[in-house]
């Protein structure tokens, strides 16, 4: 997937002279920086929004890009500074979308920097959110609690409710005055990861800074396959632990509060432990991917230990969709591929 950031919000104060009628500028006429280098651009303006959407245009039609990517896309907030008002900056965005929609191929994405926040006015016209969550720089365990809570429920929602296809994002921030790859910064990648792949079917980022560099970790080469079971499932009803079953394994994600053990129907190896059993304990704000020893036959739908009519029965009944149980072959669609590859191995 390749993504190309467009500016809406600011732009390079060189792009374009001082005395550029399209700058947001403060009641003595002085031009507005949102840092140092960056002026914020009135996106409110007709000439804006036109060459938002040109630009968007060009990009679909080039070819060499998947879509497109908006800074500071927030439906509760002024991202102008309270320069313009908030119902402006919202017809703004409408403006925008609907016409780059009606003027890019079908498949063009568009995703926008949502942090933990819901986008329901423009969520018809957007395909993924970016999370900055700041998880977990930040102060006290309130605030913690708060950003946790915030991030599950807003990926959560994302999930369901964003245009198709939907391509989610979340990032946490290195814990400050600790090296990267510490054992508490390897615990913080390894709950932001779980509660990624717990709650969506997205992707997930640990950067080392605010600057948004990013190091890649080795628990990122976990092959759990596919999911099974559906997102946001608690284990055994207990509060604040996720579960999620995928062809090669689980992943467990624990908001709880306290240490809690689990119980898997197999042997499993966990990624970060390197413990093999069928017990696990998952220390609170952690998470953890657990590997099935014997890898899973994706052919046997029903997980009864053996692939026949009945695996080909479930497969059928669920042609058309993009059911993860019925789709053996990992393709994200259900259809006669996964007939033939369930029947080839009777």
């Amino acid at each position: 997937m390749r993504m190309i950031s467009i500016q809406m919000r600011e732009d390079w104060e060189g792009a374009f002279s001082e005395d550029w009628p399209y700058w947001i500028r403060d009641a003595n006429g002085n031009v507005v920086s949102h840092w140092p280098g960056a002026n914020l651009l009135d996106f409110t303006h007709p000439h804006i929004q036109d060459r938002i959407v040109q630009q968007a245009i060009a990009v679909s039609k080039c070819g060499l890009f998947d879509g497109i990517f908006f800074d500071y896309w927030h439906e509760r907030i002024s991202v102008l500074g309270g320069f313009r008002t908030l119902e402006a900056e919202q017809r703004a965005r409408d403006n925008i979308l609907q016409r780059i929609r009606a003027n890019t191929r079908p498949n063009f994405l568009i995703m926008g920097n949502v942090n933990a926040e819901i986008i329901p006015r423009t969520a018809p016209y957007v395909n993924g959110g970016f999370m900055e969550t700041g998880i977990p720089g930040i102060g006290t365990s309130v605030d913690l609690e708060r950003a946790l809570n915030a991030a599950e429920n807003s990926l959560f929602w994302l999930e369901h409710n964003l245009r198709e296809p939907r391509i989610n994002g979340l990032e946490g921030y290195s814990l400050p005055g600790e090296v990267f790859h510490s054992p508490n910064n390897r615990r913080w990648m390894r709950t932001l990861t779980t509660l990624s792949l717990t709650h969506s079917d997205g992707y997930v980022l640990y950067t080392p800074s605010v600057a948004s560099d990013h190091t890649w970790h080795d628990f990122w080469d976990a092959d759990l396959g596919q999911p099974v079971s559906e997102k946001r499932q608690l284990y055994q009803e207990t509060e604040g632990l996720y579960i999620r079953e995928f062809t090669n394994g689980w992943a467990v994600y624990n908001h709880s509060g306290e240490t809690q053990v689990i119980t898997l129907p197999e042997e499993v190896q966990g990624v970060a432990s390197d413990l093999v059993g069928t017990e696990h304990a998952v220390a609170n704000l952690d998470g953890e991917m657990y590997l099935r020893v014997t890898p899973a036959n994706p052919g046997d739908v029903n997980g009864d230990g053996v692939v026949n009519i009945f695996d080909l029965t479930l497969v059928a009944q669920a042609i058309g969709t993009d059911g993860a149980g019925g789709d053996v072959n990992g393709d994200g669609v259900v259809n006669v591929f996964d007939l033939v590859f369930v029947a080839n191995q009777f």
